[in-house]
């Protein structure tokens, strides 16, 4: 299934410019972009956005 980035920003709670900023860092790596250059998620992006949420309860920093 595929998400927009206002769907996943609902599901998650993270707001879309985190979403940007993990994406550029490639800390959200393999977001698809459909042929107007949009953002499209998938239930794997997803997965890593929850996955990148949990990282700050192991005292691990993002960077």
């Amino acid at each position: 299934m595929t998400y927009s980035m206002k769907q996943v920003t609902e599901m998650t709670g993270v707001p879309a410019s985190a979403l940007r900023y993990y994406e550029k860092e490639c800390i959200l790596p393999f977001v698809d972009h459909n042929d107007k250059g949009i953002r499209v998620y998938d239930d794997v992006n997803v997965e890593w956005i929850y996955f990148i949420l949990a990282l700050p309860e192991t005292d691990m920093p993002i960077r």
